[in-house]
């Protein structure tokens, strides 16, 4: 059994548009016996309710994290340690990510081949160029929305591979060394092992707290890492802390640099390919 575990902030529609990729039909090869889908908002003013989400399937659970810390970690790691109890847990830092159509398909066949996996995708931006530049270029989230409709990916999920470009994390493509992941999976016993996300990441959006946590995991040694071929999650633009260039990069390096005590440096790392 997997949890799957999705945090959201006032990204209400995009969050609709992911929670949707993670069900069947669009999902293929899986059953909602196979998974639930724990959201946690975190602190949304936007409207986001239980009511939009916990009626479209019954492997879904919504609840609230009442500290509204602007960082995800907390909120994240409440739900690990509380409202979790699934053998296997996905963690999806951002609610506004689109699964591709096969993704748990594979994830659950990796889990049966190798049991300690530490499963991992790459990530997207919707778009001609990354949410970053373009929020720079003026972009607005109703021009995301928009394009995004027009696709009509519902459907057909490969225009949104055709429509996206590798994210900044992501940029060099399957055989590279990426450096973090929206759709990771793992033991639920090895990540309370190994430790979740660090709360000292407070800025907005969590600041580097995702690649912090990867670089942990794909270095553990009684885990295999293992990445998905072909699949990944499609960022929407939705005018977030990083992708919407409301907080520049170099706070979270600053950041980064006084929790851990060292600048960050991209984490190399052994990987099997599924």
């Amino acid at each position: 059994m997997l949890d799957i575990v999705v945090c959201a902030y006032n990204m209400r529609i995009e969050l609709l548009n992911t929670i949707h990729s993670m069900l069947p039909p669009y999902q293929e090869g899986v059953s909602i016996d196979q998974y639930n889908i724990v959201i946690i908002d975190n602190g949304s003013t936007d409207g986001t309710s239980a009511s939009d989400f916990e009626s479209i399937s019954p492997n879904i659970r919504f609840l609230n994290y009442i500290e509204r810390s602007r960082s995800p970690a907390p909120a994240i790691n409440w739900v690990i340690e509380n409202h979790t109890s699934a053998e296997y847990l996905s963690i999806c830092i951002d609610g506004a990510r689109i699964f591709s159509p096969n993704l748990l398909r594979k994830t659950f066949e990796v889990i049966e081949l190798i049991p300690n996996s530490f499963i991992y995708t790459l990530g997207y931006h919707i778009g001609e160029k990354t949410h970053m530049i373009l929020s720079e270029e003026g972009y607005s989230i109703s021009e995301a929305r928009e394009f995004l409709s027009s696709l009509d990916w519902r459907r057909n999920a490969n225009l949104l591979r055709q429509s996206s470009v590798l994210a900044g994390s992501s940029r060099g493509g399957y055989f590279s060394d990426v450096t973090e992941s929206n759709a990771f999976c793992l033991r639920r016993s090895d990540i309370l092992r190994i430790g979740a996300y660090n709360e000292g990441f407070i800025s907005p959006g969590g600041g580097l707290c995702n690649l912090e946590i990867f670089a942990r995991l794909v270095r553990d040694a009684e885990t295999v890492n293992v990445c998905l071929l072909e699949e990944g999650t499609y960022h929407q633009f939705h005018g977030g802390a990083a992708t919407g260039k409301k907080v520049v990069q170099s706070v979270f390096a600053e950041e980064y640099e006084k929790i851990m005590r060292k600048k960050y440096v991209k984490e190399a790392y052994p990987r099997f390919y599924y």
